[in-house]
């Protein structure tokens, strides 16, 4: 639990004591961390609107770093998360190559069924690996497959700084309706150390929670 949420929960709670047309009595037994936490979703990061602002964090990963940042970002942006699931094999040197020719040449590929709709969402934060300067064939899927109009974007790059500006234009382009925020980028040795990956990550999602 991060130091702002922590800040903010214990500040619902005694909002919800006091204030019993919250739909809880004062002195119910049934006052409880479920509905101080539903109060506090409804509280912070409001949209320009005024509303609440639902994020959704989306990844795909073949080494575990992507995952690693989108349930980091995940976590410290109290977002939802889904997985991109590429249901061709992507394990091993050739298949990784393979993997890159078609990234590289806009080639799709057929992913996992998704839970989650975008169209719910306020802010979209797209999390993968550059290959061959450009989007996975996974996450260019399901960036087609997807209407983000008018949504929120920002882009988290792993495993390589190599063709950084290629990759992001060419992912904006599949999301080109959408408001750009930001991007970060990390290296593969950036993750050997998770705690300090981890502390830049929450650095960059500090920024997003100003945008």
């Amino acid at each position: 639990m991060t130091k702002l949420f922590r800040y903010n929960y214990f500040l619902v709670k005694k909002m919800l004591k006091h204030n019993p047309n919250r739909g809880i009595a004062q002195n119910s037994k049934r006052y409880n961390t479920f509905s101080a936490r539903k109060l506090l979703s409804e509280t912070v990061r409001p949209n320009n609107s005024g509303m609440p602002m639902k994020t959704l964090v989306v990844y795909y990963t073949r080494t575990g770093n992507s995952k690693f940042a989108a349930e980091t970002i995940s976590a410290e942006l109290g977002a939802d998360i889904e997985e991109i699931v590429d249901l061709k094999n992507r394990q091993g040197k050739l298949e990784f190559l393979r993997g890159g020719r078609d990234a590289g040449r806009a080639k799709e590929t057929l992913i996992a069924q998704t839970k989650r709709t975008p169209a719910d969402y306020d802010l979209i934060i797209v999390a993968q690996p550059i290959w061959n300067r450009s989007p996975t064939p996974a996450i260019r899927t399901y960036l087609t497959k997807n209407d983000f109009s008018g949504k929120k974007l920002a882009l988290f790059f792993s495993d390589s700084f190599l063709g950084l500006d290629q990759a992001i234009e060419k992912t904006k382009t599949l999301m080109s309706n959408s408001v750009f925020l930001s991007e970060f980028a990390m290296s593969v040795k950036s993750f050997k150390n998770k705690e300090e990956a981890k502390k830049k990550i929450v650095e960059w999602c500090d920024t997003l929670k100003k945008a």
